[in-house]
This record gives C-alpha cells, structure tokens and sequence, in this order.
C-alpha cells in the first residue's frame, strides 16, 4: 500500500505535461488558479486527468475525484495537493483578495525540465512481486 489515499503512486508526468500547456511559462513553479482550472474545464483535460488518477486511487477515496466535477476548483486544489504531498513536491497554498472576491493560489515549486527525476525507477529485480511505485525518499547528499 502506498498512501491513504493512493493505491499506486501515478507518474507525474500525468499532471505536468498538462499543466505544461495551460500554466503561465516558469522554469521553477507551477501556479494554478481559477484561470488555469477554467482552461482546463474549458479543454475537457479535467475529465481525461480524473479519469487517468481514478485507478491509482483507492476506491473509498476517489470521491475526491468526483468532486471535481459537482464542487468544483476547491476540490481540484485538493487533488493537487494530495498528488504534490505523495510526490513530495513542495507547494504553497495562498488566499488572495481582489476586489471583494477570494481567489485561491496554488504554487507548486517544481524544476520543469526534471520532474522525472523525482520518481523512484521500478526494482528489476526479478525477485520482486511489488510492482507499485513507491513514494519517494529524500536523499541528503550533505
């Protein structure tokens, strides 16, 4: 079992070669607000991710992923958070005021050329029955 709420850990490719396509262009962070979900409500690219993420997800848990649907940006920051936490990516999560309206900012800080690296490669040791991904340690190189 990978996480509480994955069964399997998905490539992170799934998110970010969307995201590469609808974010403001930035070589360190992603920013995701109600613009970016538009566009990708807009695109039907949300469909398309919930219905890639579904099966890594556990079944008791993909009400995440229907949400995003019926309540909307809220619940898609929530499955962007929950993807970052398990990827162990770093993010910030902002509550911003303009003109009597409240949007929230998601910034995922992320190396665009890289985001591979982060994923541990499958064993091939031919020994091994576990092929789920694992979630990934950090290395102190100091």
């Amino acid at each position: 079992m990978v996480s509480q709420v994955f069964k399997t850990l998905p490539e992170p490719n799934v998110l970010f070669d969307m995201l590469c396509d609808v974010c403001d262009p930035n070589e360190r962070f992603y920013v995701i607000n109600n613009v970016v979900y538009n566009r990708l409500k807009r695109d039907n690219r949300l469909t398309s991710l919930v219905t890639t993420l579904r099966p890594h997800y556990h079944k008791s848990k993909q009400f995440y992923l229907d949400n995003i649907g019926s309540n909307g940006y809220p619940s898609f920051l929530t499955v962007m958070r929950q993807l970052c936490r398990s990827w162990e990516y770093s993010y910030t999560s902002k509550l911003k005021h303009t003109r009597s309206t409240y949007d929230l900012i998601l910034t995922i800080f992320c190396d665009r050329n890289d985001y591979t690296s982060k994923i541990e490669k499958p064993s091939s040791n031919p020994n091994s029955s576990n092929n789920e991904k694992q979630i990934p340690k950090h290395e102190n190189n100091e």
